[in-house]
């Protein structure tokens, strides 16, 4: 359940006890607000455009696969491990599109996807999962496994309706 960091002023929201600034156990592989490094560009690579998109994903290999696919895409792609960080994440920075994996070690991601809700309404959520079954009713969704192209053509169709309705 999201509720307040219990630290004296805070005020972030989180699903533990204290939001990620103020526990010092939450797991963090890549440093807070980080986004994953830019390859040097190459011949063909996309121009960036602006994009941001906050990932969360626990598994390493698979976040760092979909992160090289969506940052030659041309996004801007910051990596985040667990809810407690990708909560923490939505409330300090602003993203054009959370893609979420449902199956996190702290938090199931449908919970998760409610909680950004509150916190990003604006937001729009893609959805991965293994099981379709999983996925919140009316939320899109890429199933796994998927082929990069159809990743990218997802997150290029949310961010196309985000920004024909924002």
């Amino acid at each position: 359940m999201l509720r307040e960091c219990r630290h004296p002023g805070c005020g972030l929201l989180t699903f533990g006890e204290l939001c990620v600034d103020h526990e010092q156990s939450v797991p963090r592989v890549l440093r807070p607000g980080s986004a994953l490094r830019r390859a040097p560009a190459r011949l063909g690579a996309a121009v960036p455009n602006g994009k941001r998109i906050l990932h969360i994903e626990d598994d390493r290999l698979a976040a760092a696969l979909v992160g090289a696919l969506l940052d030659e895409a041309g996004y801007e792609v910051e990596w985040v491990s667990t809810a407690h960080a990708a909560i923490a994440a939505a409330q300090d920075r602003r993203f054009d599109l959370f893609l979420l994996d449902l199956g996190l070690p702290d938090v199931h991601g449908t919970d998760l996807a409610d909680g950004l809700a509150r916190v990003a309404p604006e937001t729009p959520v893609l959805v991965v999962s293994g099981d379709p079954e999983e996925s919140p009713e009316g939320m899109p969704l890429v199933t796994k496994p998927f082929d990069g192209r159809e990743l990218v053509l997802a997150v290029d169709r949310e961010l196309a309706v985000e920004t024909l309705v924002g």
